[in-house]
């Protein structure tokens, strides 16, 4: 199943860096996100990169990057979440795209930004560091810290879809 999730998230990050339109040094549209509606209504699109995040940055809660993933699927699952069925766990590259360095903690300027529910703590990313070592990276939503840790730590989970 370890193997399984790994090609997983390999081919994830593969199509993901490909079509995921994050660029630097991009002058940020007013306004960066924006609340949906109707279906959406539980969700966030961020007007710079196109994706389309979950407004809840706490949905399932600390889990392991393997649970993570199972989590993700079942949001899939059926006619999906939020008139979706092709949720993912984000790349390290998107996580990174919510980060605002201007402000003192990213978590708390994301809920003025209209997400509720964001944490100033560690989140899973689909970046690995390589088939079959263990270790994904995560992003700090507090200062945005990047780093590795074993796939079986409990993170928080922060489902991202392609929105454009």
């Amino acid at each position: 199943m370890k193997k399984l999730y790994m090609l997983l998230a390999a081919m994830s990050l593969l199509a993901v860096l490909g079509c995921s339109g994050l660029q630097r040094d991009v002058a940020w549209p007013d306004p960066r996100f924006t609340v949906g509606k109707s279906a959406e209504v539980d969700c966030v699109t961020d007007n710079l990169t196109g994706l389309m995040w979950a407004k809840n940055g706490n949905l399932a809660g600390a889990q392991s990057w393997y649970a993570a993933l199972d989590y993700v699927a079942t949001m899939n699952s059926g006619r999906g979440s939020y008139g979706h069925n092709d949720w993912r766990l984000p790349s390290r590259k998107e996580l990174r795209s919510l980060v605002n360095k201007s402000q003192v903690s990213t978590a708390i300027w994301l809920r003025t930004q209209g997400f509720n529910n964001v944490k100033g703590s560690y989140y899973w990313s689909s970046t690995t560091t390589g088939v079959g070592t263990g270790e994904a990276w995560i992003v700090y939503m507090l200062d945005g810290l990047e780093a590795v840790f074993p796939m079986v730590n409990p993170y928080y989970v922060w489902p991202v879809r392609t929105g454009r």
